[in-house]
């Protein structure tokens, strides 16, 4: 009975492993549209302003040329950019 139990147990560890896995990996459709590279950073940096300023980091930016675009889904590529200034904000810590 004990046997059972722990395989049991150890099938319902599996499954959830896999159910998160699973999760982890699923990437929305992106729905690509032409951006202004300005406009997505400066929408970042308002953004992330307050945790930036608690760093006293400086956040620049500069853009050549100034009107470039970018084809991109503005969802998935802001969500990269916050996760970027994110760690990096960590790793300025350390």
């Amino acid at each position: 009975m004990l046997g059972l139990h722990a395989i049991e147990k150890r099938n319902k560890g599996l499954i959830n492993f896999v159910q998160s896995y699973r999760s982890l990996t699923k990437i929305p459709k992106p729905i690509l549209k032409n951006i202004s590279v300005k406009e997505l950073l400066n929408n970042l940096s308002m953004l992330m302003e307050e945790e930036i300023k608690k760093e006293n980091v400086l956040f620049d930016i500069q853009i050549e040329p100034p009107d470039l675009e970018l084809v991109a889904d503005e969802r998935l590529i802001s969500q990269i950019l916050i996760n970027l200034v994110k760690n990096s904000l960590s790793a300025l810590k350390k």
